[in-house]
């Protein structure tokens, strides 16, 4: 044999030993594995999509029309029963409870006039008006100094 063939030959049987060898390493060793220690009361966790939806929903209206003023309960918030949750401005019932009773002041002239032609006595009537009237504009006056 030539030398160039006792190389190659020499080299081939280096490579072998060195796949051999690695091979042996990587399959024989010994492998070390962690274990883990069971835990007890496991806090358990659910994980999902979608929404949560109330079992008992209540929708909260107003009874009138008017301006908020004031809110006292946020969205979510637990309330209990009889709690005022929010306050309307109260100038347009205001106006409603006036023009109801100058409404009931008018029916009442009405009738005090009806009476007093029917009896002829219309002088009776223009003096029950005007104190129709005055009774009026006495409770608008103290309605006034209420709100102040």
């Amino acid at each position: 044999m030539t030398l160039l063939s006792k190389r190659t030959i020499f080299g081939l049987i280096a490579v072998g030993v060195v796949a051999g060898g690695g091979w042996f390493f990587m399959t024989e060793r010994p492998v070390s594995v962690p274990v883990v220690v069971a835990e007890q009361d496991v806090e358990v966790r659910v994980y999902g999509l979608g929404t949560v939806e109330a079992r008992v929903v209540s929708k909260v209206g107003f009874e009138v029309g008017a301006a908020l003023t004031e809110l006292l309960v946020d969205s979510n918030e637990t309330v209990t029963k009889g709690q005022v949750l929010a306050r309307l401005h109260p100038v347009a019932q205001e106006a409603r409870v006036a023009r109801a009773e100058a409404g009931a002041a008018a029916s009442q002239a009405a009738i005090l006039k009806a009476e007093a032609v029917s009896s002829g006595q219309e002088q009776s009537w223009r003096s029950a008006w005007q104190q129709t009237r005055a009774s009026r504009n006495s409770r608008r006056a103290a309605r006034l100094r209420r709100r102040r």
